[in-house]
């Protein structure tokens, strides 16, 4: 193998580890916003006290 295709062969290999690097970083990311949302909606929901206290029933 000549140097140069051994050098297109590393340098080929160090980008597809950068975007898999970049792509991973990605996700937790993203999954980092979806994990936030997540526990932000489930503290905001509001649990109605006057549900079930008053039985309306007409003859």
């Amino acid at each position: 193998m000549d140097i140069a295709t051994l050098s297109i062969t590393m340098h080929k290999s160090t980008i597809q580890n950068q975007v898999q690097m970049s792509l991973l970083r990605m996700t937790m990311d993203n999954s980092s916003v979806i994990n936030e949302n997540m526990t932000e909606m489930i503290d905001d929901m509001a649990i109605d006290t006057n549900v079930g206290v008053n039985l309306d029933a007409s003859v």
